[in-house]
């Protein structure tokens, strides 16, 4: 097929040439690979920590917004509270107000009962003054 022998470069120049050209493409390979290897693993514009400071940054907000969170539910349980406790002095309130009520109510119709008694009263005394005068 090929005969090696016959492949090889002709005279010196030609040798030359070929050695410098591949000293210089191993050079240009090992330059890529070392620049390659510095930048493994490197996020754009993360300062080279590999991303560790922005997950950090990213655990640091979570927390701040975690503990206003839980600032908040804190908060909305204390007014919960307050409004419990507000409705259940209303409710007292009007209890008191229905007994208040209730009592007035039998105050109103004892006093209805005293006044028709008063009135009977007076009509009885009417009613003897005027016999007393159709006597005389």
């Amino acid at each position: 097929m090929y005969d090696i022998p016959r492949l090889r470069p002709t005279n010196k120049e030609t040798a030359i040439a070929i050695i410098v050209v591949t000293v210089l493409l191993v050079a240009v390979f090992c330059a890529g690979y070392c620049i390659g290897l510095r930048n493994a693993g490197k996020a754009d514009g993360d300062g080279g920590d590999g991303g560790a400071g922005q997950i950090g940054q990213h655990i640091q907000s979570a927390a701040a917004t975690q503990r206003e969170i839980t600032e908040r539910i804190d908060r909305q349980q204390d007014s919960a509270a307050q409004i419990s406790s507000r409705i259940e002095e209303s409710a007292t309130g009007i209890e008191n107000a229905a007994s208040a009520n209730g009592r007035a109510e039998s105050l109103v119709r004892e006093s209805g009962e005293l006044i028709a008694e008063g009135q009977r009263i007076i009509q009885a005394i009417r009613s003897r003054a005027e016999k007393g005068k159709a006597a005389d």
